[in-house]
């Protein structure tokens, strides 16, 4: 976690400000997990560094522009981003 200067929320599932998908509600559901709603993908990736949310898992289509610095960040801080 690079940031702790908010509350941490590692059983939170980040999410778009929008609608999600019925998978991500389910898998939400299931898991225990609460819901933490944020606009843009790479801001979502930045949010799990600074340990606002657990994960977040992106069902619909982004280009790899909205993602290339968060993977980055990501990527210097020891994590991965996945397919």
């Amino acid at each position: 976690v690079l940031n702790e200067d908010g509350p941490l929320n590692p059983q939170g599932l980040l999410t778009s400000n929008g609608s999600i998908s019925p998978f991500i509600g389910h898998l939400i559901e299931e898991l225990g997990y609460s819901r933490v709603p944020s606009g843009g993908a790479g801001n979502k990736m930045l949010m799990l560094l600074e340990g606002k949310g657990g994960c977040y898992i992106q069902d619909r289509g982004v280009s790899r522009w909205d993602t290339a610095g968060a993977q980055a960040a990501i990527a210097a801080a020891g994590g991965v981003l996945c397919k």
